[in-house]
């Protein structure tokens, strides 16, 4: 039997040769395809450096085409993600603890506010003069929220519990219509429903501050899987943040009218939100802390079946921040 011409040989081989490499970059092209492109966001009013990212073109600087998409609170937002609505979420630091005992997907790229919001209000037509007089009464709250947490903690400072009050589970929009017709005697929550609660009740209301002394940290989240394809995507969201955060620390009255136009919030509204948060992309040793006492007082209270607090290293996602930033990164690994 003749051997093949050694020119039809080398031919072969080389069409081996080259259809190899076109699959490989066929491949990689493919698998790099959907690191730009379009990110969904679920947002709330305190989300203030998306809002100005966004309004101020920091996002299509990066070549990011990023879609706002609005929720009342925190808890709502982040089951937006959960839900696959949207890429990111931001939610408060409580919001994201509920689902961390079990959900081992959602990963904390930054922190983008630490606040001090909160307040307990209570109708003074319901005999309420001092904080011992919330006992037996009906207090609204939005379960599975920051809320939630700071009211308890709030309680528990004050010799009282859960088991004192009558909780009524609703959400934002929803106590202060409850506070203002008389369905609940009181309530946790934060700006700006403080101030249109306080509007509405005219003199007919004693509050007192609701975090504690506390700050609390809104978080950006996403998940492993839309992470592990989009890594590029994530850092240049991050990047697009750190320059909002930068325009909004030297140029604080620009930066509240833009956020002002997008947010929706005027006048006494929108000065109460905005002087009660820092607006820093960061992950600072404090939000570990801050996690792990909330996912503490959770198992204290039986408000999950959870028996241990989880490691939170593993749900922070470092890989952003330290590329960009490695500076705002303090939490000791």
């Amino acid at each position: 039997m003749k051997k093949p011409p050694l020119t039809v040989s080398i031919i072969f081989f080389a069409f081996l040769i080259i259809s190899s490499l076109v699959y490989f970059l066929k491949g990689n092209l493919q698998r790099k395809s959907p690191e730009r492109g379009e990110i969904k966001v679920a947002v709330t009013t305190t989300a203030a450096l998306v809002f100005i990212a966004k309004e101020l073109g920091f996002f299509k600087e990066q070549g990011l085409n990023v879609e706002l998409k609005s929720y009342p609170s925190g808890k709502q937002a982040a089951t937006a993600l959960l839900n696959d609505e949207v890429d990111i979420s931001t939610t408060a630091d409580a919001g994201f603890i509920k689902h961390s005992f079990d959900r081992k997907d959602i990963k904390i790229l930054a922190t983008v506010t630490a606040a001090d919001l909160s307040e307990v209000i209570a109708r003074k037509d319901r005999g309420i003069k001092e904080i011992a007089d919330l006992k037996g009464k009906r207090i609204g709250v939005t379960k599975n929220s920051t809320g939630e947490f700071f009211l308890g903690t709030f309680l528990t400072l004050n010799n009282l519990s859960f088991e004192d009050i009558e909780v009524a589970d609703l959400r934002p929009k929803e106590i202060v219509k409850a506070m203002l017709q008389g369905e609940i005697d009181g309530c946790h929550i934060w700006q700006p429903y403080v101030l249109k609660i306080k509007k509405g009740l005219e003199t007919n209301y004693v509050s007192w501050p609701g975090q504690s002394g506390q700050d609390y940290y809104f978080v950006l989240l996403s998940k492993q899987q839309w992470l592990g394809s989009h890594r590029s995507d994530t850092e240049l969201f991050i990047k697009a943040l750190i320059k909002a955060e930068f325009f909004a620390k030297k140029n604080n009255s620009k930066a509240k009218t833009f956020y002002s136009s997008i947010s929706g919030l005027r006048a006494e509204a929108l000065d109460a939100k905005w002087s009660g948060m820092d607006l820093t992309v960061s992950l600072p040793q404090a939000l570990l802390i801050v996690l792990e006492g909330q996912a503490r007082w959770n198992i204290e209270k039986e408000r999950t079946k959870a028996k241990e607090v989880p490691n939170y290293l593993e749900y922070i996602y470092f890989d952003a921040l330290e590329n960009v930033r490695p500076q705002a990164v303090t939490i000791i690994k």
